[in-house]
């Protein structure tokens, strides 16, 4: 997902959009982030945010780490 953000963001959201598996949709949207981080900021930080409220929505404990882990490693190579 990340080599398609970095080419046609607008097609990795729609594509990350279409995944109706909550965990896999999360870590798509970050991804879509991080590789928006530099060009697009405000669009990265509202991907996150999405991603943050489906991962927060995962009601099996350990999914629900691996989803927010995802978004939390953006955050870091974000911030570094």
């Amino acid at each position: 997902m990340h080599a398609v953000a970095a080419i046609d963001p607008d097609r990795a959201e729609r594509i990350a959009n279409s995944i109706t598996d909550e965990p896999k949709k999360a870590e798509a949207l970050s991804s879509i982030a991080q590789a928006l981080t530099t060009t697009d900021p405000d669009r990265a930080a509202r991907l996150l945010a999405e991603a943050e409220s489906i991962a927060n929505s995962i009601i099996i404990e350990t999914v629900k780490a691996s989803a927010l882990a995802s978004i939390v490693r953006v955050l870091v190579a974000r911030f570094s």
